[in-house]
């Protein structure tokens, strides 16, 4: 626990968080919100130059955090259909997804998210779940894939967004990357 982002400190939270979303504390990041969780993958997965897609309408921190990247920024709407072409068509390094979505309270099924994963492993899925808490759909399964990345956040149904606190999960290699 000696990178970035993971000071000996917070390894009892990590502990904690482990056994509370019953995944291991390799596939996580601790971040000062789901802001910070996207902000640390985008950077992480994004290069200049390369295409990024998000769905619309969805977070505006999504356009925020990629506004000074030097990418191509793509937008699609919710339809699951129109992803899909849209991924086929335009080859994001990462697809932002929202689930369930702020604003819309769209929720993507697991079968959809897994599809995703499995037919486009060249593109980062980030889905910001940050109102996981108001569905029963978990992501976390999803965890055994690279490209999957999942942004979590503390400040909504749990009350605490003066702390700032979420996390970033993803496959222990991509963790590593985003490290």
């Amino acid at each position: 626990l000696s990178k970035f982002n993971q000071y000996i400190d917070y390894y009892n939270y990590y502990n904690q968080l482990s056994d509370f979303f019953n995944i291991g504390i390799d596939n996580m990041i601790i971040t000062g919100g789901c802001d910070e969780a996207i902000r640390l993958s985008f950077e992480a997965c994004i290069s200049p130059g390369k295409n990024y897609l998000r769905i619309n309408p969805t977070y505006r921190g999504a356009d925020c955090n990629v506004a000074d990247l030097g990418i191509m920024h793509y937008v699609v709407d919710e339809n699951e259909d129109h992803i899909i072409t849209a991924i086929k068509k335009y080859k994001p390094v990462l697809f932002y997804i929202c689930s369930p979505n702020n604003p819309s309270g769209k929720v993507y099924s697991e079968l959809f998210i897994e599809t995703l994963c499995k037919m486009f492993p060249d593109t980062y899925i980030f889905i910001d779940n940050t109102y996981a808490d108001y569905t029963d759909i978990c992501y976390h399964k999803f965890l055994i894939y690279k490209n999957c990345i999942i942004g979590k956040s503390f400040s909504k149904i749990w009350g605490l967004a003066g702390m700032r606190m979420g996390l970033a999960l993803g496959h222990k290699e991509t963790i590593n990357e985003i490290l």
